[in-house]
């Protein structure tokens, strides 16, 4: 295996211009790098430029598709040609190469990938993946109408990948059964053949040709210009032939489909709006995306529903009555003033309780406050029924806690309902409890991984600290802060680095750098900072955030913990894994005797153990430590725990761990963070690598792609050494070694800019030179460890 050093550093001023001059060109040519001819592997019906056209496998009106093998690619592929001796002119040609790069621009998984199209011998051409399986409307045909819970998935398949398509300023325009393919021994469903489709101009609006008949939109039958909503209608009408085998407009259509009484709540209603008469009145891809979401959440929601009905005993109901009791007593401080200095004592004990709950050190209690907080929740209304802040401000504090027990949907519902109810009391914006509520209402959307809407309302919050601003510096830095986090799990960590630099320099200017919102804005920059790939700017960042939490925080204080964790992945990323190891153990135990072994806070070091197995060649501790994290609950705040131990156990050899489970985790991250998220990207980088080890070159190859736009970015500079590391395997097994040496030599540079190491997953080791001055940064680690150490040392802290 190749053990590769970093180039040395050039010593004059103007070395990180040229520097990066030379990544840029090395990248530009890695992109276009001469790839080696490999004959077909069987004898060829005819050659059509590199391409062997193997058989034919379709026809159609204007073109023939055939299986065909690319020898560049050196796989399979779908030939799609103009039949032959139907001669192109050269203008047509050009345009129909010009619409397939705009198709090839669309990456999705539910999109067929488009590698390319040219002219070859007067027949113009386009080649794709090969999709192994039938369509849609040969499934239903063979197999019968889909069940619900296929017609659901179907739904938010097809809606994600047109909304992918609309992204990209394109109308399918021939949405069919006939154009789905239903890929074989999988639940993945592909949409194709984008003969009919257009470009929209600057109006939003296209001109499109006629589809076909039973499936298109009735807009379409007359020749004017129209937009995304076409689309949508068809996807109505495919899948009303899916739960029926009829089309929308046949006399017992309808019928049929009130007859369906399996279809799932809501799910024939929103077939019904895709098929309005009215384009305007049909939902958009990604709202239809976001209902079918809600939908496939609704079984967890009916779970969850049963377990609290369980859960409810004796003891709960009895503390239950103590806390509407208590509720009764403030609606009574309205009736006479020589009540109301009990009433505000009992409310003040109160909300004291519900801020401090009882950390979850075993299940039981945190199961019995769960209860308490739901009935008490539902007892509000009654109690305050004319005094809506009073009822906002405990329901405020009511979803805090809750979300604490991480009892996320019921968290979003108080909260929401408290924003709603001091809108309707006209509490001003800048009020402290607004400001709150809506804070605390983000954060219960980030876990839920809704991050359009954490962004949406933290960058509205966001607006109330706009120079000039009414509000306190204190409260500015509370508000950005929930916007940074917002936007940096959200996908979008320039924009949030930038805004935690702005942050902290509003925490300057007001003299706040002790403050512990600061302290936590420097936890999110230096978390930042290394996902951009900048390791020794987020070191710094972590360093100074546990020298600032000794001098402000007591021994008992959990942000102790937090500093350690950061720390410790600061170690590893300079390879230092036994001190990594040892900071994050301690760290987990910490977590664990405060908040239990399934808090969030333990959950993330828990997977950090077992990564840094991974990473000091222990794959059966790895595997040992990563297992128990796939049996944590199936809910929004733990998918990605889930999703990341899913790989991370795979990496580390586990057999069970079925590429079902790799594709499951995958389709989850993608529901959650979209196609063109980081996060997504990330994962998708771990599979690839999962796939490389398996010998799953395709697998690995598809990947690749569908990252390398994302990787390209600026936002992902610190994904890239990955990347290059992996097209690195990639080449070598098809024997490109002149690929293979170029993606190295791409990874070990990046790798020096970042003054950091990698270990790589497919070989199991680090790579890239010794980063400078590591021992001196390994030992600034230790000594910050042991200060927490000593500190902590009062504390009981037990495994």
């Amino acid at each position: 295996m190749l053990d590769g050093h970093a180039a040395e550093p050039d010593s004059d001023a103007a070395s990180p211009q040229r520097k990066l001059t030379r990544l840029q060109r090395a990248f530009a040519d890695l992109q276009w790098a001469e790839l080696e001819t490999v004959a077909a592997p069987i004898a060829a019906l005819f050659q059509w430029g590199h391409l062997a056209a193997l058989e034919s496998i379709g026809t159609g009106g204007f073109g023939e598709v055939f299986r065909a093998y690319d020898s560049m690619l050196q796989r399979e592929v779908a030939l799609k040609l103009r039949r032959a001796g139907n001669q192109i002119a050269p203008a047509a040609g050009r345009a129909f190469i010009e619409e397939a790069r705009r198709l090839a621009q669309v990456r999705h998984p539910n999109v067929l990938a488009v590698h390319g199209a040219a002219v070859h011998d007067g027949r113009a051409g386009i080649w794709t993946d090969l999709i192994v399986g039938e369509t849609l409307a040969a499934r239903v045909v063979g197999s019968g109408v889909l069940s619900s819970d296929a017609l659901l998935h179907l739904l938010s398949t097809l809606s994600a990948a047109l909304a992918a398509v609309h992204a990209k300023d394109i109308v399918h325009g021939d949405l069919t059964p006939m154009n789905v393919m239903c890929e074989a021994g999988s639940e993945r469903y592909v949409l194709m053949d984008f003969g009919g489709g257009a470009s929209l101009d600057q109006s939003g609006r296209a001109r499109l040709g006629a589809g076909s008949l039973h499936f298109m939109a009735p807009e379409q039958l007359g020749a004017q210009l129209l937009g995304t909503s076409a689309d949508l209608y068809s996807l109505g009408a495919t899948l009303f032939y899916a739960a029926t085998r009829h089309v929308p407009g046949s006399p017992s259509a309808m019928r049929l489909l009130k007859q369906r009484r399996d279809l799932s709540a809501g799910l024939a209603p929103l077939i019904r709006a895709l098929v309005d008469p009215d384009p305007d009145a049909r939902p958009t891809a990604l709202k239809m995306h976001e209902q079918c979401r809600i939908l496939l959440a609704a079984p967890e929601l009916a779970r969850r529903r049963r377990l609290r009905q369980a859960l409810i005993g004796v003891l709960a109901l009895a503390a239950v009555i103590a806390v509407v009791g208590a509720l009764l007593t403030l609606r009574a401080s309205r009736l006479a003033d020589a009540e109301r200095n009990h009433a505000v004592a009992a409310r003040d004990f109160l909300l004291t309780m519900i801020r401090s709950p009882n950390p979850t050190q075993s299940r039981d209690p945190a199961r019995q406050l769960q209860v308490v907080f739901e009935q008490a929740v539902a007892a509000l209304p009654a109690a305050f029924a004319d005094d809506p802040k009073t009822e906002a401000l405990l329901l405020s504090q009511f979803g805090r806690s809750l979300q604490m027990l991480d009892q996320d949907q019921q968290a979003v519902d108080a909260l929401e309902r408290a924003d709603r109810l001091l809108a309707l009391a006209q509490v001003p914006m800048i009020d402290p409890l607004r400001i709150e509520t809506r804070a605390n209402l983000s954060g219960a959307y980030r876990v839920r991984r809704d991050f359009p809407k954490a962004i949406a309302l933290a960058e509205e919050q966001a607006q109330l600290c706009v120079a000039p601003s009414a509000l306190p510096a204190r409260s500015c830095i509370y508000i950005v802060n929930d916007q940074i986090q917002a936007l940096g799990f959200g996908g979008f960590p320039l924009q949030a680095l930038q805004l935690a630099e702005q942050n902290r320099a509003r925490a300057r200017d007001a003299g706040l750098d002790a403050d512990d919102r600061t302290a936590f804005l420097i936890a999110m920059q230096g978390a930042l900072q290394r996902e951009l790939g900048q390791s020794r700017a987020a070191l710094a960042s972590h360093l100074l955030l546990a020298e600032r939490s000794l001098k402000a925080l007591n021994a008992a204080h959990p942000g102790l913990l937090l500093g350690l964790t950061y720390l410790s992945i600061n170690a590893d990323d300079l390879a230092e894994v036994q001190l990594a190891q040892e900071m994050n153990d301690y760290a987990r135990r910490g977590y664990t005797a405060t908040y239990g072994e399934d808090s969030h806070y333990t959950v993330r070091v828990r997977l950090q153990a077992a990564l840094f197995a991974l990473h000091a060649g222990d794959p059966g501790r790895a595997r040992a430590l990563a297992r128990p994290l796939l049996q944590l609950p199936k809910s929004a705040a733990y998918a990605t725990w889930i999703e990341r131990a899913t790989v991370v156990a795979a990496l580390a050899g586990d057999a069970e761990i079925s590429d079902a489970h790799l594709a499951a985790a995958e389709l989850s991250r993608l529901r959650a963070v979209g196609a063109l998220s980081t996060a997504l990207a990330e994962l998708r980088l771990d599979l690839a690598a999962v796939a490389l080890q398996r010998g799953q070159w395709q697998r690995a190859t598809e990947l690749l792609d569908q990252v390398r736009d994302v990787v390209a970015e600026d936002r992902s500079t610190g994904l890239q050494p990955l990347f290059w590391q992996l097209t690195h395997h990639l080449a070598q097994h098809s024997s490109r070694h002149k690929v293979a040496r170029a993606a190295n030599q791409k990874a070990l540079a990046l790798l020096g800019l970042q003054r950091r190491r990698l270990f790589d997953p497919v070989d199991a080791q680090w790579i890239g030179a010794a980063v400078p001055d590591s021992q001196s940064d390994a030992d600034r680690i230790r000594q910050a460890a042991a200060r927490v150490y000593a500190l902590r040392a009062s504390v009981p802290i037990k495994d």
